[in-house]
């Protein structure tokens, strides 16, 4: 049986500068991935027209559009459809930024696999709290 050699000073110090070069592109490639899920955002507009929203991929409402028709509902009404199309832009956004990681990383990736469950589960929390 025959004891590998030990790698050499100059072996050692290349593969270290390897890994370091290869720790940085993933930092990089991170940070554009967060970016990328920070810029998510998406617009939808309520079935019947009158309620236009846009929301990011943390959930926040960046603008509310109502267009004059919008009136003509009673508050309860339009209460709903407000609402109704919030949910909407947030699950969207919350896709595109699922949709950026996996053009990034690939469906397999376990930051996908989360970004998925994560945002399944806030569809879910949507749905039992009668925003669908």
């Amino acid at each position: 049986m025959t004891t590998p050699m030990p790698e050499t000073f100059d072996e050692a110090r290349l593969r270290l500068r390897a890994q370091a070069a290869e720790a940085r592109e993933r930092r990089e490639a991170l940070r554009e991935t967060a970016a990328a899920i920070h810029a998510a955002h998406a617009t939808v507009r309520s079935s019947d027209g009158t309620v236009s929203v846009t929301a990011s991929a943390d959930g926040a409402v960046t603008d509310v559009t109502v267009t004059e028709s919008a009136l003509d509902d009673t508050p309860a009404q339009a209460s709903r459809t407000l609402t109704a199309t919030v949910a909407a832009a947030q699950r969207r956004a919350l896709e595109n930024a699922v949709a950026a990681s996996a053009e990034r990383w690939g469906e397999g990736h376990p930051l996908v696999a989360e970004l998925r469950q994560s945002a399944q589960r806030f569809t879910s929390e949507q749905r039992t709290w009668g925003y669908e």
